[in-house]
């Protein structure tokens, strides 16, 4: 079209492509279908793959809260698993509510959010377990202070909400993803979401992997948990590092195809007319109905 390319002055060449002024559509393919497979495919399973691949601490934090409850109050994990169910729960509910939560900026929010959110438990570091002294929390320079097991669940409230809404994001986008790329057939609709489902495995136990280093370098121990604090942070890092292949996700991949741009005019042809045939056919039985 004549807008893909741009007339130069005399002398200083005949023209300048759009590739040329734009090295990402080199990088991505020129063609709609190029940049459909990278952008539709490549992309978000190099994105699953790493959020779920970026280490995390939740096996330390388990330890911490065995170490902290377990002798003198063992119901108390029973407890904060039915708070952290709860939670997801609700946060489920929320994201139904939430139509635009698979968008990019909404999905890399809750990602950091998600992310940061964990930092609430380090305060709970330093807490001695339950029968021993200190046994409140406290925060802001002992002006807030809460009881161990309460700052404990209200810390997995915010957590297990914040990574529920980013759970439930990264799934829908991938689902979004995978109906773009597959066009109207079901079964490769279905063989896509499986494949980028299946990184979330795998990048689960490259996380436990990447997680082990961190944990020797904080010498962490069952009863030393003064390393917690930089592990949680350097989690922190990984988890916002693995969002860098966003914005090469285009969640609006039908505007690259238009094939399928094609197909939805079709069927919008379609719904139309069966809208006609259904009035005509009303129209019909009133008339039958007053003769």
């Amino acid at each position: 079209s004549s807008s893909s390319a741009v007339t130069m002055p005399p002398g200083r060449g005949a023209t300048t492509t759009m590739a040329q002024k734009k090295p990402s559509l080199l990088l991505l393919g020129r063609s709609p279908s190029a940049r459909l497979f990278v952008r539709g495919l490549i992309a978000p399973a190099v994105l699953v793959f790493a959020l779920n691949a970026a280490p995390t601490a939740g096996v330390q934090l388990s330890n911490l809260e065995y170490y902290l409850f377990f002798d003198a109050k063992p119901c108390y994990l029973p407890y904060l698993s039915l708070v952290v169910a709860g939670a997801s729960l609700g946060a489920c509910v929320l994201a139904a509510r939430v139509k635009t939560i698979a968008s990019l900026v909404p999905l890399a929010a809750l990602v950091s959010l998600s992310a940061a959110a964990t930092l609430v438990f380090v305060p709970l570091a330093r807490a001695k377990p339950v029968g021993e002294e200190s046994g409140r929390v406290c925060v802001a320079s002992d002006h807030l202070c809460v009881g161990r097991f309460a700052y404990d669940a209200i810390a997995h409230v915010l957590t297990a909400t914040a990574s529920e809404l980013a759970l439930v994001a990264q799934t829908t986008l991938t689902l979004r993803c995978a109906l773009a790329l597959s066009g109207n057939d079901g079964t490769s609709d279905a063989a896509i979401f499986g494949a980028l489902l299946a990184l979330v495995d795998a990048g689960s136990s490259v996380s436990g992997w990447l997680a082990a280093p961190l944990v020797a370098k904080a010498k962490i121990s069952f009863s030393d948990f003064s390393g917690l604090p930089w592990l949680l942070r350097a989690c922190v890092y990984a988890k916002l590092l693995a969002l860098l292949p966003l914005p090469f996700v285009n969640v609006d991949l039908d505007d690259d195809d238009p094939d399928k741009e094609d197909d939805r005019d079709d069927e919008d042809d379609r719904d139309d007319a069966d809208d006609a045939d259904d009035a005509d056919s009303s129209t019909r039985d009133v008339a039958r109905s007053e003769a």
